[in-house]
């Protein structure tokens, strides 16, 4: 892959930098204004959850709060999959290829990818375990096994 590929340049993607680049540039502003400073310098509890409030709609967006932004984290890690990208990784990204996730975090996507994987046609398991195993790897990936390599600190 290439900084100019497809997968880096899509319509979506360049208004969410631009989105976040904006949203990062409100936040400065707010952290800096006078009533962020004036609720810092008189720890006006109800100042500051009002700044909380704004700041969190900034940060996680409208109507998302840190629980539920912490529990997205743990469903996914950083960046949500769906099946229609996970089949797009799977069968035709890295059809020959394997992946190397960098940054892997707690593995959300790596157990999504190899779920995905160990799927059959009709989207049923299969048992690593059993000889259901040949029959599907044979659907997926050319018969070829998969191996995720985690890198941790």
């Amino acid at each position: 892959l290439i900084p100019s590929d497809p997968l880096f340049t899509y319509p979506q993607l360049t208004r969410g930098i631009k989105n976040r680049q904006n949203d990062e540039t409100r936040l400065h502003r707010l952290l800096s204004s006078p009533k962020a400073m004036e609720a810092r310098e008189t720890q006006d509890q109800s100042k500051m959850n009002a700044l909380l409030e704004e700041m969190n709609a900034l940060v996680y967006g409208k109507g998302v709060s840190p629980q539920d932004r912490e529990d997205f984290l743990m469903r996914f890690g950083c960046t949500g999959h769906t099946s229609d990208i996970l089949d797009y990784l799977v069968n035709d990204v890295g059809k020959d290829r394997g992946f190397v996730e960098v940054g892997a975090g707690n593995g959300q996507w790596a157990r999504a990818l190899t779920d995905f994987h160990g799927a059959d046609a009709d989207g049923d398991s299969w048992d690593h375990s059993s000889s259901s195993r040949l029959r599907n790897n044979n659907i997926r990936n050319n018969g070829k096994g998969w191996e995720f390599v985690l890198a941790y600190d």
